[in-house]
């Protein structure tokens, strides 16, 4: 057992924000490798995206697809409940605002506490 941040963690395995932290079954699945805590997957307040985005192919080197794989509040509130109602994981809520209004970050930081994260 081990203290960070005043939050108890059950051993030091925590998964950092990925893929993998992005969807409650992937989160268990952590849970039962033995993490004791997981940073959840980027979740921001989306804003409008004033171009196109493109899928570029070279059969050379590969594709890139440009899609934004960013969780926006609700998606981001949601896994955070599901989690703490699903698992006993420590819950690092990783967010980010895009904008100089602090407001954002604000509501942001609450929507997350809100939903039962444990650390922002």
């Amino acid at each position: 057992m081990l203290t960070f941040a005043g939050v108890k963690f059950k051993n030091p395995l925590v998964v950092a924000s990925s893929p993998l932290t992005a969807k409650p079954e992937l989160l268990k699945m952590a849970e039962e490798a033995g993490a004791a805590g997981v940073s959840t997957k980027l979740t921001f307040i989306k804003q409008p995206f004033y171009g196109e985005l493109r899928m570029y192919n070279d059969p050379r080197v590969g594709s890139i697809v440009c899609h934004d794989r960013r969780l926006d509040l609700e998606e981001g509130a949601r896994l955070v409940e599901e989690a703490k109602e699903s698992t006993s994981l420590v819950i690092f809520s990783n967010i980010t605002y895009e904008g100089e209004d602090l407001g954002g970050w604000a509501r942001l930081a609450k929507a997350m506490e809100e939903a039962g994260a444990d650390l922002i």
